[in-house]
């Protein structure tokens, strides 16, 4: 196996789906930042999930539908962007501040 085949196969759908797990779980983040400023909300998040998910199976199925190896491994990067973004962002440290300030 050539180092180019190594990158096609095995490289190139991590960095895929590393991407897409950005866009999809930061435009989640993006949502739920925004989420009391908007009017309607519980449409927002439908929408957003249903934009989200849309685009996600749309270029998983554009490049990666004749081979389920590189689509297991889009979808393996796609949980490593979760995990990086968790470990990011902390989730509850924004509410944590916010009950500390209120109980003062």
């Amino acid at each position: 196996m050539t180092l180019t085949q190594i990158l096609i196969m095995f490289v190139y759908p991590a960095a895929v789906g590393m991407i897409l797990g950005l866009c999809f779980y930061g435009g989640l983040w993006l949502i739920l930042r925004k989420l009391q400023q908007l009017q309607y909300p519980a449409i927002w998040i439908s929408l957003s999930l249903l934009l989200r998910t849309l685009s996600v199976v749309f270029v998983l199925y554009l490049l990666f539908s004749d081979s389920w190896q590189q689509l297991l491994i889009a979808l393996l990067g796609m949980l490593v962007t979760r995990a990086l973004l968790v470990k990011r962002i902390k989730p509850g440290a924004d509410h944590a501040d916010k009950q500390v300030g209120q109980v003062s």
